[in-house]
Protein backbone atom coordinates (compact mmCIF):
# COMPACT_ATOMS: atom_id res chain seq x y z
CA UNK A 1 0.00 0.00 0.00
CA UNK A 2 1.39 3.45 -1.30
CA UNK A 3 2.23 5.53 2.32
CA UNK A 4 0.09 8.75 2.32
CA UNK A 5 2.34 11.92 3.67
CA UNK A 6 0.58 14.05 5.61
CA UNK A 7 3.20 16.67 5.57
CA UNK A 8 3.50 18.41 2.47
CA UNK A 9 3.92 21.65 2.89
CA UNK A 10 7.79 22.35 2.42
CA UNK A 11 7.64 20.87 -1.04
CA UNK A 12 4.23 22.88 -2.34
CA UNK A 13 4.80 25.56 -4.53
CA UNK A 14 2.57 28.87 -3.45
CA UNK A 15 0.32 29.86 -6.08
CA UNK A 16 -2.62 32.49 -5.80
CA UNK A 17 -5.45 32.39 -7.82
CA UNK A 18 -7.56 35.57 -8.24
CA UNK A 19 -10.76 36.61 -10.19
CA UNK A 20 -9.61 38.43 -12.86
CA UNK A 21 -11.87 40.92 -14.74
CA UNK A 22 -16.02 41.80 -14.34
CA UNK A 23 -17.37 39.69 -11.35
CA UNK A 24 -17.27 35.90 -11.59
CA UNK A 25 -20.02 33.93 -10.40
CA UNK A 26 -18.88 31.85 -7.42
CA UNK A 27 -20.39 28.55 -9.02
CA UNK A 28 -17.80 28.91 -12.02
CA UNK A 29 -14.87 30.33 -9.25
CA UNK A 30 -15.66 27.04 -7.17
CA UNK A 31 -15.46 25.21 -10.48
CA UNK A 32 -12.41 26.42 -11.57
CA UNK A 33 -10.70 25.71 -8.20
CA UNK A 34 -11.59 22.02 -8.03
CA UNK A 35 -9.91 22.08 -11.65
CA UNK A 36 -6.82 23.08 -10.45
CA UNK A 37 -6.70 20.75 -7.43
CA UNK A 38 -6.82 18.20 -9.70
CA UNK A 39 -3.24 19.06 -10.97
CA UNK A 40 -2.19 20.41 -7.37
CA UNK A 41 0.24 16.82 -7.71
CA UNK A 42 2.22 16.35 -10.96
CA UNK A 43 4.42 13.27 -10.82
CA UNK A 44 7.68 14.25 -12.91
CA UNK A 45 7.68 11.24 -14.86
CA UNK A 46 4.47 12.72 -16.74
CA UNK A 47 6.32 15.85 -17.71
CA UNK A 48 8.11 16.23 -21.49
CA UNK A 49 11.32 16.61 -20.74
CA UNK A 50 13.04 19.64 -22.10
CA UNK A 51 14.93 18.93 -25.51
CA UNK A 52 18.96 19.55 -25.14
CA UNK A 53 18.36 19.51 -20.97
CA UNK A 54 21.90 18.90 -19.79
CA UNK A 55 21.81 17.46 -16.34
CA UNK A 56 25.35 18.09 -15.61
CA UNK A 57 24.49 21.42 -15.75
CA UNK A 58 21.62 21.49 -13.10
CA UNK A 59 21.68 23.12 -9.62
CA UNK A 60 19.42 19.78 -9.14
CA UNK A 61 21.89 17.14 -9.44
CA UNK A 62 19.41 14.79 -7.99
CA UNK A 63 16.62 16.15 -10.46
CA UNK A 64 14.98 12.52 -12.49
CA UNK A 65 12.69 13.30 -14.83
CA UNK A 66 11.43 9.56 -15.18
CA UNK A 67 11.88 9.43 -11.21
CA UNK A 68 8.88 9.03 -8.66
CA UNK A 69 9.17 12.61 -7.52
CA UNK A 70 6.67 15.35 -8.32
CA UNK A 71 5.80 19.17 -8.55
CA UNK A 72 3.48 19.96 -5.77
CA UNK A 73 1.33 23.35 -5.83
CA UNK A 74 -0.76 25.12 -3.24
CA UNK A 75 -3.58 26.66 -4.84
CA UNK A 76 -5.11 29.65 -2.60
CA UNK A 77 -7.56 31.54 -3.77
CA UNK A 78 -7.55 34.81 -2.36
CA UNK A 79 -11.65 35.14 -3.38
CA UNK A 80 -12.27 32.51 -0.94
CA UNK A 81 -9.83 32.40 1.89
CA UNK A 82 -7.86 34.78 4.15
CA UNK A 83 -4.43 34.68 3.72
CA UNK A 84 -2.76 33.69 7.19
CA UNK A 85 0.85 34.94 7.42
CA UNK A 86 3.19 34.09 10.00
CA UNK A 87 5.92 36.46 11.67
CA UNK A 88 9.45 35.54 9.62
CA UNK A 89 7.44 32.93 7.41
CA UNK A 90 9.20 33.92 4.77
CA UNK A 91 12.39 31.86 5.73
CA UNK A 92 10.81 28.96 3.86
CA UNK A 93 10.66 29.27 0.13
CA UNK A 94 7.39 27.39 0.42
CA UNK A 95 5.85 30.23 1.72
CA UNK A 96 6.71 32.67 -0.71
CA UNK A 97 4.34 33.25 -3.18
CA UNK A 98 5.96 31.64 -7.02
CA UNK A 99 3.37 32.61 -9.11
CA UNK A 100 -0.17 33.51 -10.04
CA UNK A 101 -3.15 32.88 -12.00
CA UNK A 102 -6.02 34.56 -13.06
CA UNK A 103 -8.94 33.60 -13.43
CA UNK A 104 -11.51 35.11 -16.34
CA UNK A 105 -14.99 33.96 -16.75
CA UNK A 106 -15.41 35.25 -20.00
CA UNK A 107 -19.30 35.39 -20.74
CA UNK A 108 -18.97 37.77 -17.65
CA UNK A 109 -17.19 40.09 -19.15
CA UNK A 110 -19.01 43.80 -19.68
CA UNK A 111 -18.76 43.74 -24.26
CA UNK A 112 -17.29 47.48 -23.97
CA UNK A 113 -13.95 46.28 -22.13
CA UNK A 114 -13.31 42.53 -22.62
CA UNK A 115 -10.67 40.28 -22.43
CA UNK A 116 -8.08 42.93 -23.50
CA UNK A 117 -8.72 44.65 -20.42
CA UNK A 118 -9.25 41.94 -18.07
CA UNK A 119 -5.51 41.04 -19.45
CA UNK A 120 -4.27 44.25 -18.76
CA UNK A 121 -5.32 44.42 -15.32
CA UNK A 122 -4.02 41.38 -14.54
CA UNK A 123 -0.63 42.22 -16.05
CA UNK A 124 -0.78 45.37 -13.81
CA UNK A 125 -1.62 44.07 -10.78
CA UNK A 126 1.69 41.00 -10.42
CA UNK A 127 4.12 43.38 -12.05
CA UNK A 128 4.87 43.98 -8.27
CA UNK A 129 5.71 40.52 -7.92
CA UNK A 130 9.45 40.51 -9.29
CA UNK A 131 10.22 36.92 -7.99
CA UNK A 132 7.15 35.11 -10.11
CA UNK A 133 8.16 31.73 -11.43
CA UNK A 134 4.92 31.78 -13.49
CA UNK A 135 1.81 34.47 -13.80
CA UNK A 136 -0.92 33.68 -16.72
CA UNK A 137 -4.39 34.53 -17.23
CA UNK A 138 -6.42 31.98 -17.58
CA UNK A 139 -10.04 32.57 -19.92
CA UNK A 140 -12.57 30.22 -19.42
CA UNK A 141 -15.70 29.67 -21.79
CA UNK A 142 -14.74 31.65 -24.54
CA UNK A 143 -16.40 31.34 -28.08
CA UNK A 144 -13.67 32.33 -30.36
CA UNK A 145 -16.39 33.67 -32.39
CA UNK A 146 -14.10 36.77 -33.47
CA UNK A 147 -11.48 35.46 -35.18
CA UNK A 148 -9.83 39.05 -35.19
CA UNK A 149 -10.18 39.71 -32.06
CA UNK A 150 -8.62 35.88 -31.44
CA UNK A 151 -5.62 36.83 -33.90
CA UNK A 152 -4.80 39.68 -31.26
CA UNK A 153 -5.22 37.68 -27.40
CA UNK A 154 -2.83 35.44 -29.48
CA UNK A 155 -0.21 37.59 -29.08
CA UNK A 156 -0.38 37.98 -25.18
CA UNK A 157 2.20 35.61 -24.02
CA UNK A 158 0.78 35.07 -20.53
CA UNK A 159 -2.81 34.56 -21.80
CA UNK A 160 -4.43 31.24 -21.95
CA UNK A 161 -7.90 30.78 -23.64
CA UNK A 162 -9.75 27.43 -23.00
CA UNK A 163 -12.89 26.01 -25.00
CA UNK A 164 -16.38 25.57 -24.33
CA UNK A 165 -16.29 22.69 -21.79
CA UNK A 166 -17.64 19.69 -23.54
CA UNK A 167 -17.67 15.70 -21.60
CA UNK A 168 -15.92 13.46 -23.24
CA UNK A 169 -18.26 10.83 -22.98
CA UNK A 170 -16.20 7.11 -21.75
CA UNK A 171 -13.14 8.93 -20.73
CA UNK A 172 -14.47 10.73 -17.74
CA UNK A 173 -12.81 13.75 -19.43
CA UNK A 174 -13.83 17.27 -20.73
CA UNK A 175 -12.24 19.25 -23.02
CA UNK A 176 -11.44 22.18 -20.36
CA UNK A 177 -9.87 19.71 -18.00
CA UNK A 178 -7.70 17.86 -20.90
CA UNK A 179 -6.71 21.51 -21.95
CA UNK A 180 -5.74 22.51 -18.15
CA UNK A 181 -3.72 19.26 -17.61
CA UNK A 182 -1.39 20.19 -20.86
CA UNK A 183 -1.31 23.67 -19.63
CA UNK A 184 0.05 22.39 -15.96
CA UNK A 185 2.35 20.11 -17.50
CA UNK A 186 3.92 23.18 -19.73
CA UNK A 187 3.78 25.41 -16.29
CA UNK A 188 5.24 23.06 -14.63
CA UNK A 189 8.45 22.24 -16.74
CA UNK A 190 9.00 26.18 -16.78
CA UNK A 191 8.91 26.20 -13.29
CA UNK A 192 12.32 23.95 -12.91
CA UNK A 193 13.82 25.40 -15.49
CA UNK A 194 13.03 28.79 -14.99
CA UNK A 195 14.70 27.84 -11.09
CA UNK A 196 17.67 26.00 -12.64
CA UNK A 197 18.40 29.53 -14.96
CA UNK A 198 18.35 31.65 -11.77
CA UNK A 199 20.27 29.33 -9.49
CA UNK A 200 22.76 28.84 -12.57
CA UNK A 201 22.96 33.09 -12.69
CA UNK A 202 24.11 33.15 -9.01
CA UNK A 203 27.30 31.41 -9.54
CA UNK A 204 28.29 33.17 -12.53
CA UNK A 205 27.40 36.37 -10.69
CA UNK A 206 30.00 35.35 -8.06
CA UNK A 207 32.83 36.60 -10.65
CA UNK A 208 31.30 40.01 -10.03
CA UNK A 209 31.24 39.26 -6.40
CA UNK A 210 34.94 39.14 -6.40
CA UNK A 211 36.04 42.72 -8.25
CA UNK A 212 33.54 44.50 -5.19
CA UNK A 213 35.59 46.08 -2.51
CA UNK A 214 34.85 45.12 1.05
CA UNK A 215 32.76 48.47 1.68
CA UNK A 216 29.85 47.87 -0.92
CA UNK A 217 26.69 46.69 0.07
CA UNK A 218 25.82 43.77 -2.44
CA UNK A 219 22.23 44.34 -1.60
CA UNK A 220 22.87 48.01 -3.23
CA UNK A 221 24.66 46.57 -5.75
CA UNK A 222 21.45 46.89 -7.99
CA UNK A 223 20.32 43.48 -8.80
CA UNK A 224 16.24 43.22 -9.07
CA UNK A 225 17.01 39.54 -11.21
CA UNK A 226 14.90 36.56 -10.64
CA UNK A 227 17.79 34.98 -8.55
CA UNK A 228 18.47 37.57 -6.24
CA UNK A 229 14.70 38.04 -4.91
CA UNK A 230 14.92 33.76 -4.74
CA UNK A 231 17.51 33.46 -2.92
CA UNK A 232 16.65 37.14 -0.51
CA UNK A 233 17.91 36.67 2.72
CA UNK A 234 16.33 40.07 4.28
CA UNK A 235 14.21 37.72 6.39
CA UNK A 236 13.98 38.71 10.12
CA UNK A 237 11.37 37.82 13.06
CA UNK A 238 9.54 41.11 13.80
CA UNK A 239 9.45 42.77 17.16
CA UNK A 240 5.80 42.98 17.15
CA UNK A 241 3.25 40.92 15.62
CA UNK A 242 -0.24 42.11 16.16
CA UNK A 243 -2.29 40.60 13.53
CA UNK A 244 -2.15 37.05 12.72
CA UNK A 245 -4.26 37.44 9.93
CA UNK A 246 -4.37 39.98 7.02
CA UNK A 247 -6.91 41.01 4.80
CA UNK A 248 -6.96 39.21 1.48
CA UNK A 249 -3.58 39.83 -0.03
CA UNK A 250 -1.45 39.33 -3.46
CA UNK A 251 1.42 41.49 -3.43
CA UNK A 252 4.11 42.15 -0.85
CA UNK A 253 5.40 45.33 -2.23
CA UNK A 254 3.85 48.41 -0.55
CA UNK A 255 4.43 50.64 -3.47
CA UNK A 256 1.62 50.06 -5.42
CA UNK A 257 -1.74 51.53 -4.59
CA UNK A 258 -4.74 51.49 -7.16
CA UNK A 259 -3.99 48.53 -8.93
CA UNK A 260 -6.55 45.70 -8.52
CA UNK A 261 -4.78 43.86 -5.58
CA UNK A 262 -2.74 44.30 -2.95
CA UNK A 263 -1.13 43.02 0.23
CA UNK A 264 0.81 43.74 2.81
CA UNK A 265 2.92 41.49 4.70
CA UNK A 266 4.32 41.49 8.11
CA UNK A 267 7.86 39.91 6.91
CA UNK A 268 10.48 41.75 5.38
CA UNK A 269 10.56 40.85 1.42
CA UNK A 270 12.63 43.41 -0.19
CA UNK A 271 14.88 42.67 -2.84
CA UNK A 272 18.02 41.38 -2.25
CA UNK A 273 21.43 41.93 -4.53
CA UNK A 274 23.57 40.07 -2.66
CA UNK A 275 25.35 37.10 -4.02
CA UNK A 276 25.11 33.47 -3.27
CA UNK A 277 28.25 31.87 -2.04
CA UNK A 278 29.63 29.37 0.59
CA UNK A 279 33.19 28.54 1.75
CA UNK A 280 32.24 25.11 2.16
CA UNK A 281 34.28 22.61 -0.62
CA UNK A 282 31.17 20.87 -0.13
CA UNK A 283 28.90 22.94 -1.88
CA UNK A 284 28.90 23.37 -5.66
CA UNK A 285 27.16 26.55 -5.67
CA UNK A 286 30.23 27.57 -3.77
CA UNK A 287 33.05 27.02 -5.95
CA UNK A 288 33.72 30.48 -6.77
CA UNK A 289 34.14 31.60 -3.61
CA UNK A 290 37.67 30.47 -3.90
CA UNK A 291 37.76 34.14 -5.47
CA UNK A 292 37.35 36.20 -3.19
CA UNK A 293 40.16 37.23 -0.40
CA UNK A 294 39.15 36.06 2.91
CA UNK A 295 40.16 39.36 4.31
CA UNK A 296 37.17 40.63 2.07
CA UNK A 297 35.02 37.51 3.39
CA UNK A 298 32.85 39.50 6.00
CA UNK A 299 30.93 38.22 9.14
CA UNK A 300 27.66 39.56 6.93
CA UNK A 301 28.82 38.14 3.71
CA UNK A 302 28.96 34.64 5.65
CA UNK A 303 25.37 35.33 7.21
CA UNK A 304 23.96 35.05 3.82
CA UNK A 305 25.59 32.71 2.74
CA UNK A 306 24.30 30.78 5.32
CA UNK A 307 20.76 31.70 4.93
CA UNK A 308 21.09 30.91 1.28
CA UNK A 309 22.04 27.36 1.78
CA UNK A 310 18.76 26.96 3.57
CA UNK A 311 17.27 28.56 0.96
CA UNK A 312 18.69 26.38 -1.92
CA UNK A 313 17.86 23.29 -0.16
CA UNK A 314 14.46 24.91 0.07
CA UNK A 315 14.01 24.98 -3.45
CA UNK A 316 15.50 21.11 -4.13
CA UNK A 317 13.05 20.00 -1.73
CA UNK A 318 10.11 21.57 -3.99
CA UNK A 319 11.59 19.96 -6.82
CA UNK A 320 11.43 16.56 -5.28
CA UNK A 321 15.41 16.19 -4.86
CA UNK A 322 15.78 15.19 -1.47
CA UNK A 323 19.46 14.27 -1.22
CA UNK A 324 20.26 17.71 -2.57
CA UNK A 325 18.22 19.49 -0.10
CA UNK A 326 20.22 17.63 2.56
CA UNK A 327 22.75 18.71 1.67
CA UNK A 328 22.47 21.97 1.38
CA UNK A 329 20.85 22.25 5.16
CA UNK A 330 23.65 20.56 6.46
CA UNK A 331 26.08 22.63 4.90
CA UNK A 332 23.52 25.75 6.10
CA UNK A 333 23.26 24.74 9.75
CA UNK A 334 26.83 23.96 10.47
CA UNK A 335 27.31 27.64 8.98
CA UNK A 336 24.20 28.85 10.67
CA UNK A 337 24.99 27.35 14.39
CA UNK A 338 28.22 29.53 13.94
CA UNK A 339 26.87 32.28 13.12
CA UNK A 340 23.83 32.56 16.27
CA UNK A 341 26.65 31.82 18.58
CA UNK A 342 28.75 34.42 17.32
CA UNK A 343 25.85 36.42 17.83
CA UNK A 344 24.95 35.71 20.79
CA UNK A 345 21.31 34.16 19.73
CA UNK A 346 19.73 36.97 17.94
CA UNK A 347 16.55 36.49 17.11
CA UNK A 348 17.33 36.69 13.41
CA UNK A 349 20.43 33.89 13.32
CA UNK A 350 17.64 31.63 15.33
CA UNK A 351 14.95 31.78 13.05
CA UNK A 352 17.03 31.07 9.77
CA UNK A 353 18.90 27.99 12.13
CA UNK A 354 15.59 26.39 12.88
CA UNK A 355 14.05 26.92 10.15
CA UNK A 356 17.04 24.70 8.25
CA UNK A 357 16.53 22.06 10.98
CA UNK A 358 12.79 22.18 9.87
CA UNK A 359 14.02 21.61 6.13
CA UNK A 360 16.54 19.19 7.31
CA UNK A 361 13.75 17.34 9.64
CA UNK A 362 11.48 17.18 6.66
CA UNK A 363 14.18 15.65 4.14
CA UNK A 364 14.40 12.18 7.01
CA UNK A 365 10.57 12.59 8.01
CA UNK A 366 10.27 12.21 3.84
CA UNK A 367 12.90 8.74 3.59
CA UNK A 368 11.88 7.13 7.12
CA UNK A 369 9.50 5.20 5.97
CA UNK A 370 7.41 5.17 8.85
CA UNK A 371 10.63 3.60 10.70
CA UNK A 372 11.62 5.53 14.15
CA UNK A 373 14.63 7.99 13.54
CA UNK A 374 16.61 9.14 17.09
CA UNK A 375 18.10 11.83 14.82
CA UNK A 376 14.55 13.02 13.31
CA UNK A 377 13.86 13.62 17.22
CA UNK A 378 16.40 15.72 18.28
CA UNK A 379 16.68 17.93 14.71
CA UNK A 380 13.26 18.58 15.64
CA UNK A 381 13.69 19.44 19.30
CA UNK A 382 16.25 21.57 18.52
CA UNK A 383 14.02 23.44 15.68
CA UNK A 384 11.49 23.62 18.20
CA UNK A 385 13.69 25.43 20.94
CA UNK A 386 15.06 27.87 18.09
CA UNK A 387 12.04 28.39 16.81
CA UNK A 388 11.28 29.70 20.29
CA UNK A 389 14.33 31.42 20.79
CA UNK A 390 13.10 33.74 17.72
CA UNK A 391 10.05 35.13 18.97
CA UNK A 392 8.32 33.04 16.01
CA UNK A 393 5.86 30.83 17.54
CA UNK A 394 3.54 30.66 14.64
CA UNK A 395 5.95 29.06 12.49
CA UNK A 396 6.71 26.78 15.96
CA UNK A 397 3.21 26.11 16.40
CA UNK A 398 2.72 24.55 12.40
CA UNK A 399 6.21 22.77 12.42
CA UNK A 400 4.71 21.16 15.88
CA UNK A 401 1.41 20.64 13.99
CA UNK A 402 2.89 18.90 11.45
CA UNK A 403 5.50 16.89 13.53
CA UNK A 404 1.87 15.54 15.17
CA UNK A 405 0.58 14.49 11.85
CA UNK A 406 -0.33 10.61 11.68
CA UNK A 407 2.56 9.72 9.26
CA UNK A 408 5.22 12.01 10.63
CA UNK A 409 4.08 10.43 14.31
CA UNK A 410 5.48 7.02 12.91
CA UNK A 411 8.60 8.46 13.11
CA UNK A 412 8.65 9.04 16.67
Amino acid sequence: MTRVRAWTRPAEFLVYVVPVGDDVPPPELASYMRLLQRHCVLPLRSLTRPGGYAAELSPFRGLSWTGSGSLRFRFVSVAAERIDMCNGEDVHASHRVMGVLGLCHCPSLAQSTGLQAAYVQFQASVRRFPALLVHKLFAFEHTFEDLRAVQEYERLDDLVMFPMDHELQGTGESTVSLHLQVVMNTLAVHIVMSLESAIRSVTSSLAVASNLTLTTDLDSAGREDLASVLLDVRVEPQVTHDAQCSPLVLSRDERNEGDSFHAVSTSDTRLSGSLFSSPSALSPLGAGTAALKPTRYTSRRKRQDARREKLLGDYNVLVSCISGAMHHYVIAIEMLREEERHSGGSPGDALWLAAALEGYVYCLYTESQDKFSAELVEKASEAVAFYANAGTTELESLFIENLGCPSAKSSF
